[in-house]
């Protein structure tokens, strides 16, 4: 069992709360928010990492972090994840970060609507479809000054009420 502080503590989304792995700086481990058990959304989600991750395992796809299986903690099973990093080893921060903080400016020449535009590229290219593709599930891994990759972090193929599996972009 992985113990989990709140010392590892990085952030939460609406379903989960998400730590640094104490033995492995390069991934994360996400435990469901006590209040919200919605498994099956989460049974969903993970087959579809898992379907992803298997029909282009010959590439080697950054612009979403991958799934790794899970792990009993102390807050309940931890579901293991790539930890996005910047080329300086910090933690790689939210599009919402930048877009906030009016910072997003300081990337060069339009790098932030390259970065969105080659990310939905490479979407449609490896058929990799996502539900919850927003500014606070896209970190921006700053790669050199004059290079930023956008990282789907959260919400790939969840299925909507049609129960059609469909990509949007909502900034």
């Amino acid at each position: 069992m992985i113990f989990i502080s709140e010392q590892q503590y990085i952030s939460k989304g609406k379903t989960r709360k998400c730590y640094i792995h104490p033995k492995n700086k390069n991934l994360c481990i996400k435990v469901m928010k006590p209040l919200n058990k919605n498994l099956e959304f989460l049974k969903t989600e993970i087959n579809y990492y898992k379907k992803i991750q298997r029909r282009n395992s010959k590439h080697n796809l950054t612009f979403f972090a991958h799934y790794h299986g899970t792990i009993e903690t102390n807050l309940g099973i931890g579901y293991l994840y790539d930890l996005i990093r910047d080329h300086d080893g910090k933690i790689s921060l939210p599009l919402k970060n930048y877009i906030e903080t009016n910072t997003i400016h300081d990337f060069p020449n339009n790098l932030s609507i390259d970065a969105l535009s080659d990310l939905k590229d490479k979407m449609v290219k490896y058929k990799v479809f996502g539900y919850d593709v927003y500014h606070y599930n896209l970190l921006c891994r700053i790669i050199n000054e004059n290079e930023i990759e956008l990282v789907l972090v959260d919400g790939l193929g969840i299925k909507v009420k049609s129960s059609s599996i469909r990509s949007r972009f909502a900034f």
